[in-house]
C-alpha cells in the first residue's frame, strides 16, 4: 500500500524487487501503475513466486520528486524484510507414543508455524485414512490399539502438509481374583482372559541354585495366566502388572516375613530363575501380610517365593539293619514326627565304607565331610532301604539317614547314624558266607499199604541233625529231583524251614498220590537237603552227603501174592514138533515172516545155483591141471637138455 501525502495529482509507477538475504536480484522489478490524487493511497499487488527467507525492495521512479516542490517530504526508500514459510504442522499434544486406557476422550492440539500464510484448515485422522476430528483442537476416543494419528492442513495458498503422532490405546484390567489376590491391575494392549492360579509348591527335588546361595528355601509358585482373548494374537502386549498377594494360608504362618525373596521363574519344569530388576520390584507388608509385586518385565507370569522357613520336626526310632542273603543289608527305621508337612521332602541315606559316620553334628559346616556319600533318598513316611552293594566277608560300612526338605536339601539336625551307641557309631557288617554242612546217617524205607484199599506205596526219609559249629539257627529245604542236578536255584523245594537240634532225629514221609505230588511206583528219587542260615544265605549245590535215592519199586504183588492165578496149560506143538509150534508162532510177525521169506529164497537160489557153480569150477580145474602138465614136461625137456649140453662139455 502506497499513500499520496502531497497537494499534487499523482499518476506514475511502482516497482517491487525481491532479492535474497546477500542481495541477489531473484524477481523483478515488477512495475504497477500508480493514480492518487492528494491525501489517497493506492494497494499494490504482487506474487511470490519464491520462498525463503527473502528481501523486498519498492521503489518509485526517478524524477517524481521535480514536481514536487518539498522532494525531501517525498522521496523515500523502504526495504521490508519478509520472511515466507511452510506451515510445518506438529501435534504438541499429545507427545509421541503417549499411552491412554480404552474409552478415555482425548485432546489433541495442533500447532503450525507463525510465518505460515493463514487462515488455515486442520482435518485428523487415523491412518491418512479415517477422518475423527476437524479444527486446531479436538477432544476424541480411539479405539484399542496402536494408533498413527495425522493432523493435515491447507494454508491460505493451497499448500497442504501433514503432521504425524503415535498413540497407544491400551487395555486396563483388575489383578484382583480372590481369594489370593486381593488388588492390582495391568495394563496391555489386547483383550486378555485373565486366571490367576492355584499357588503350586515347587516340584520336589528341585535345586535352585539362587536359593540355596542364599540359605533360603522355596515355599510356593505363583502363576498369573494372562492369555490374548484373540487366537490371532500372540502378545497381549503387556506394559506392566500390579498386584497384591495375600500370604496368610499360602505360607506358613510363623516364617518370618522379612525373609521372603521374589523370583522370576523361566517354566515351572526348570530350575531356571532370575530377580526382578529395576524398575520392576516386590515388597512385603507385614501389617496386612501381603506381598505386593509389579513388573514391567512381565514374561510368563511364574515367580518363586523363597524364604527362612524352619526346618520340619520329624525323627527317627528304631534305625537298624538286618542282613540278608549275599552279604547285603536292609537299614530299617520308623519316622516320626509331621511327616505330611508340604515342605519335608523325606530321607537320605548315606553309606561310607573308609570309616564310621560321626554323629551328631553340631552344626552344618560338620555335616559337610559327609557330603558325597549319599546314595539314594527315601519318601516321607519309608521305613527302609536296601543296600543294592554287597559287602564281603571282612568288610562292613556305616549309614546315616537324614531328613531333607522339598528342594532335597538335607537337615543336618534331623535323622540318625545306624549302630550309634551314645558314645560312637558302630560299624555294620553283612553275611555272605552260606553254611556248608551235611547231615549223618542220611537213608529210607520204601513200604507198602493196602488198608485203605488203595494200594498205597509209602517212603519215610529219615537223618540225624549235625553240629552246626559256628553257625546258628540253620534251616533246611528239601529237594525232590529225577536227576541230580549241579544247581538247585531254579527248582522249587517240597518242604522248607526244617530244622533240629544236634544229634535229633529228622524224618520226612510221602506217599503215592497222583493229585498231591505224590510218588509214584517204578521210580527213581533223589531226595537232597540243603541248609540255609538265619541271613538266608545258601548254597543250592548239592552236598554228597545230603542226597539220598530211593527207588520206588512195585510192591503190591510181593504183598498179594495169594492173588496171582495159575498159568493155563500149555497146547501141544503142532505135528508134535516144538519148533514148528515155535515157527507158527511168530509167522503172525510181519518182520518175522518177511526175513523168513528172504531166507527161503536165498537157500533156493543156493540149491539151484551151487551145482552150477561146481561144474563151472571142475572145467576150469581141468584146463588148470592140463596146463601145469604141459608146461611140467617141456620143463622136465629143458632141464634134460641142459644136462647132456652139460655132460657133453665135461667129456669133451
Amino acid at each position: 500500500t502506497v499513500g499520496n501525502n502531497g497537494s499534487m495529482y499523482v499518476n506514475t509507477s511502482f516497482t517491487l524487487s525481491i532479492l535474497d538475504m546477500n542481495g541477489t536480484l531473484l524477481d523483478g522489478p515488477n512495475p504497477f501503475d500508480v493514480v492518487m490524487n492528494p491525501q489517497e493511497s493506492a494497494s499494490c499487488i504482487f506474487s511470490m513466486p519464491v520462498i525463503g527467507e527473502l528481501v523486498l525492495r519498492a521503489e518509485f521512479p526517478v524524477g517524481l520528486d521535480e514536481l514536487d516542490v518539498n522532494p525531501s517530504d517525498n522521496w523515500y526508500e523502504v526495504e521490508v524484510s519478509s520472511r515466507h514459510r511452510p506451515a510445518y504442522p506438529t501435534i504438541s499434544y499429545p507427545p509421541e507414543g503417549a499411552r491412554f486406557d480404552s474409552g478415555d476422550s482425548i485432546l489433541f492440539i495442533g500447532q503450525v508455524s507463525q510465518y505460515s500464510a493463514m487462515p488455515m484448515n486442520f482435518t485428523w485422522r487415523l491412518n491418512y485414512e479415517e477422518v475423527i476430528g476437524y479444527g486446531q483442537i479436538i477432544n476424541v476416543s480411539l479405539p484399542m490399539g496402536e494408533w498413527l494419528v495425522t493432523l493435515t492442513t491447507r494454508d491460505s495458498q493451497g499448500q497442504v502438509e501433514t503432521g504425524i503422532r503415535n498413540v497407544r490405546i491400551q487395555n486396563r484390567i483388575s489383578m484382583a481374583y480372590a481369594p489370593w489376590v486381593i488388588g492390582g491391575e495391568s495394563v496391555l494392549d489386547e483383550q486378555v482372559n485373565y486366571v490367576f492360579n492355584e499357588p503350586e509348591y515347587p516340584p520336589a527335588g528341585f535345586d535352585y541354585t539362587m536359593v540355596r546361595e542364599a540359605g533360603l528355601s522355596t515355599l510356593r509358585i505363583i502363576d498369573f495366566d494372562i492369555e490374548p482373548a484373540l487366537a490371532t494374537v500372540t502378545d497381549p502386549g503387556i506394559v506392566f502388572t500390579e498386584s497384591w498377594i495375600s500370604l496368610t494360608g499360602m505360607i506358613p504362618d510363623e516364617l518370618d516375613r522379612e525373609s521372603i525373596q521374589l523370583f522370576r521363574m523361566e517354566s515351572k519344569t526348570t530350575t531356571a530363575i532370575s530377580e526382578l530388576l529395576f524398575p520392576s520390584m516386590y515388597e512385603i507388608n507385614t501389617e496386612n501380610d501381603t506381598l505386593h509385586i509389579y513388573d514391567t518385565d512381565y514374561t510368563n507370569g511364574i515367580y518363586l517365593i523363597a524364604g527362612d522357613l524352619i526346618p520340619a520336626s520329624v525323627g527317627l526310632e528304631n534305625l537298624t539293619t538286618v542282613q540278608l542273603p549275599g552279604g547285603t543289608l536292609r537299614v530299617e527305621w520308623e519316622p516320626t514326627g509331621d511327616l505330611d508337612n508340604p515342605y519335608f521332602g523325606g530321607w537320605r541315606v548315606y553309606r561310607r565304607l573308609s570309616f564310621p559316620f560321626f554323629w551328631p553334628f553340631e552344626n552344618n559346616s560338620q555335616f559337610q565331610s559327609v557330603i558325597g556319600t549319599e546314595v539314594s533318598d527315601i519318601e516321607p513316611h519309608g521305613t527302609f532301604w536296601n543296600d543294592p552293594a554287597p559287602l564281603p566277608d571282612g568288610s562292613c560300612v556305616s549309614y546315616l539317614v537324614m531328613a531333607i526338605d522339598r528342594q532335597g536339601m538335607p537337615d543336618y539336625s534331623h535323622g540318625g547314624a545306624v549302630g550309634w551307641n551314645g558314645n560312637s557309631v558302630e560299624w555294620q557288617c553283612g553275611d555272605a558266607t552260606p553254611p556248608f554242612v551235611e547231615v549223618q546217617n542220611m537213608n529210607h524205607v520204601v513200604s507198602f499199604n493196602n488198608s485203605s484199599g488203595q494200594n498205597i506205596h509209602h517212603v519215610d526219609i529219615s537223618w540225624t541233625w549235625p553240629e552246626y559249629g559256628d553257625e546258628d539257627n540253620i534251616t533246611w529245604q528239601l529237594y525232590r529231583v529225577d536227576l541230580i542236578p549241579s544247581d538247585l536255584t531254579w527248582i522249587e523245594p517240597i518242604e522248607t524251614d526244617m530244622w533240629g537240634g544236634p544229634g535229633t532225629v529228622g524224618t520226612f514221609h510221602q506217599k503215592e498220590d497222583r493229585f498231591r505230588n505224590g510218588i509214584e511206583k517204578q521210580h527213581i528219587y533223589h531226595y537232597i537237603l540243603v541248609p540255609m542260615d538265619d541271613v538266608g544265605n545258601i548254597d543250592y549245590s548239592p552236598l554228597q552227603g545230603n542226597i539220598e535215592t530211593v527207588d520206588i519199586g512195585n510192591q503190591f504183588w510181593d504183598h498179594n501174592s495169594d492173588l496171582i492165578p495159575p498159568p493155563p496149560p500149555e497146547d501141544p506143538p503142532p505135528y508134535g514138533v516144538e519148533w514148528f509150534g515155535e515157527v507158527l508162532d511168530y509167522w503172525g510177525i510181519g518182520a518175522f515172516r518177511t526175513s523168513a521169506m528172504m531166507a527161503f529164497a536165498i537157500v533156493l537160489l543156493n540149491i539151484v545155483m551151487i551145482p552150477v557153480i561146481i561144474n563151472q569150477t571142475r572145467g576150469v580145474r581141468r584146463r588148470i591141471k592140463r596146463d601145469k602138465k604141459m608146461h611140467q614136461r617141456r620143463q622136465e625137456m629143458l632141464d634134460a637138455e641142459d644136462m647132456a649140453d652139460d655132460l657133453e662139455d665135461m667129456f669133451n
